[in-house]
Formats: C-alpha cells, structure tokens, sequence
C-alpha cells in the first residue's frame, strides 16, 4: 500500500442494546477480519503488529487500518527501531519494509527469527520488490510470506489472522 493508494474505510457502532458497543470496520466494502469490542474485556488479548516501514505515509496508512481494525500497532521508520520495538512489543506479526535506511529489511527478518526477540511472530515482508528471488531471499531471512506494494487489504489482513507455524 503507498501514499496514493486510497482506501474506503469507515467504522460503524451498532446500537444493540450492549453495555460496549461492537465496531463493524469495512474496508473497500469488506469487513475486517480481526473484529474486536471497542473496549474488550481484559481476557481477550489485542493482538500486537510491528510496522517497519521508512515511508511515513505508508506506514501512518498501515498504523489507521490495523488500529481501525482492533489491533495494538507500534510503528517503527528504520532497522534499528524496529529490532526494539519488537523487544518491547513482543508482537504477533510484523510488516517489514525491505528498502530500510539503515539496514534492509531481509537482516531484521534474519535477526528476529534468530534473537528470540519476535520468536513467535508471523513475519511479513511488505515491499516493492516483485521478482521471484526478492521473495526466495526474504522467506531465506525468516519471513513467513513475502507481499508486494500495494497489497490489497484482504490479502493482508488474511495474512495476519494466519497462524505461524511452529
């Protein structure tokens, strides 16, 4: 997803009558796949993504759909940030950008999977980069799927409810 894909995301409370109202969020005319209470109860776990992305437009996007969505998002803008927000997040999934400033993206893949910082973590490499050895490198470095810019929304949310294996 970039800075000029445009999405239709809208949220919709229904008034049924519950102490906490339910969000419906649909987006493109799809509702979301991970659809929790506004306010869910303390046994429910929010699950957690790691944004790593050094395109702030891209990532803001990334931050309001997910957020929209019910996740718990922590946005990070380099290799680096992304290494220890993953530390302090413990996320379920992480969205890597391969084209980072500091370092690429197939390096953070590598160092989560072998660190122990993200050991459960379904990782996703999100990137411009198509070609089938882009995707060969990227499950190499420890990545669970390899999607390219723009993604459609179902695609990744589908890709975020999946289960990793272990």
């Amino acid at each position: 997803m970039t800075g000029t894909t445009r999405h239709r995301i809208r949220a919709r409370f229904s008034e049924s009558g519950d102490a906490v109202p339910r969000s419906a969020v649909t987006v493109d005319g799809q509702v979301c796949a991970h659809n929790e209470p506004m306010n869910p109860p303390s046994e429910v776990v929010q699950r957690r993504v790691l944004v790593v992305e050094d395109n702030r437009d891209c990532a803001e996007s990334l931050r309001q759909l997910l957020a929209l969505c019910g996740y718990e998002v922590l946005v990070t803008h380099s290799a680096q940030q992304g290494l220890e927000g993953a530390r302090r997040l413990q996320p379920h999934a992480v969205l890597c950008d391969i084209d980072l400033p500091d370092t690429d993206g197939y390096t953070v893949g590598s160092i989560l999977r072998q660190s122990g910082r993200a050991p459960r973590a379904r990782l996703i490499a999100l990137t411009g980069y198509g070609e089938p050895r882009d995707r060969r490198r990227a499950l190499a470095a420890g990545f669970d799927q390899h999607l390219v810019k723009p993604v459609e929304t179902s695609v990744l949310l589908l890709e975020l409810e999946t289960e990793t294996k272990a």
